[in-house]
C-alpha cells in the first residue's frame, strides 16, 4: 500500500517551506505515519529542487525534524556547502563529526560496519537518545516473496520489501541493532520522493 500526498505547501524554487506551520505539520504526520508502519512506501509528491547531492524526500525529513536542538552529521558526500548552508540556515542544526553524537544523520549509502557501531543507540534510561539514520537509496518495490520480509511492531504478519541501491551489509547489520531493543538506531531510507521507515523493532529476514 502506497500513501500519495500533494505537497503544496512547498515551493520549488526555495529550499525551505513556504507554509511553514502548514507544511512540517503535514510532513509530521507523514513521517510518523511511515514510523508506525514500517516498510510502507510513503510517497510525498514533492516539487523541490534538491540542494547539492541531497534529495528532495531527505529535504522535507530535515526541515520537518531537525531544529537548533539536534546535532546534525552529514558524510563526506553530502557534506557540501550547499547542504551545510541548508541546515545552518532552514534548521538551525549544528552540524558534527562524531556520530555518536549525532541525533540525525544524513546519508548518501550506507556507511561501513565501524561508523554504523559508532551512532549512538541511546541509554537504558533514555532510549530516545539515539541517532536517527535517513539513507539515499535508488528505490522501493513491494512485491509479495521478494526481496526483505520484514515483522514487528505495527506490521500485520509479514510485509515485504525490496530496496534497490543500497549496501547488502546493511541488512546483515540491522538484526545486531533489533536486538538491542530498546536501544538501537532508527533509519529512515529515502529515495526521490518517497520515505520507508525502519523502526529499531523491525526484524527482517532476506528472502530472494
Amino acid at each position: 500500500m502506497q500513501t500519495i500526498i500533494n505537497q503544496t505547501g512547498i515551493s520549488a524554487s526555495t529550499a525551505g517551506f513556504d507554509q511553514e506551520a502548514l507544511a512540517s505539520a503535514r510532513n509530521f504526520r507523514l513521517i510518523m505515519d511511515a514510523m508506525a508502519r514500517p516498510g510502507n512506501i510513503v510517497r510525498l509528491g514533492l516539487q523541490k529542487q534538491p540542494v547539492g547531492k541531497m534529495s528532495a524526500g531527505s529535504q522535507m525529513v530535515a526541515l520537518t525534524l531537525c531544529d537548533h536542538e539536534t546535532p546534525v552529521l552529514l558524510d563526506t558526500s553530502l557534506g557540501e556547502e550547499p547542504v551545510e548552508e541548508f541546515f545552518r540556515f532552514h534548521c538551525g542544526s549544528s552540524l558534527v563529526d562524531d556520530p555518536s553524537k549525532a541525533m540525525f544523520a544524513f546519508l548518501s549509502g550506507v556507511p561501513d560496519a565501524d561508523m554504523l557501531s559508532a551512532f549512538s543507540v541511546g541509554t537504558p534510561a533514555y532510549p530516545d537518545r539515539s541517532t536517527t539514520l535517513v539513507i539515499e537509496v535508488d528505490g522501493f518495490d513491494s512485491q509479495p516473496d521478494k526481496g526483505l520480509a520484514l515483522s514487528g511492531p505495527g506490521i500485520r504478519n509479514v510485509h515485504y520489501l525490496q530496496v534497490s541501491g543500497i549496501d547488502a551489509h546493511f541488512w546483515k547489520w540491522w538484526p545486531g541493532n533489533a536486538s538491542r531493543f530498546p536501544l538501537g538506531v532508527d533509519a529512515i531510507l529515502v529515495s526521490d520522493d518517497a520515505i520507508v521507515a525502519l523502526p529499531r523493532t523491525v526484524k527482517l529476514m532476506e528472502i530472494a
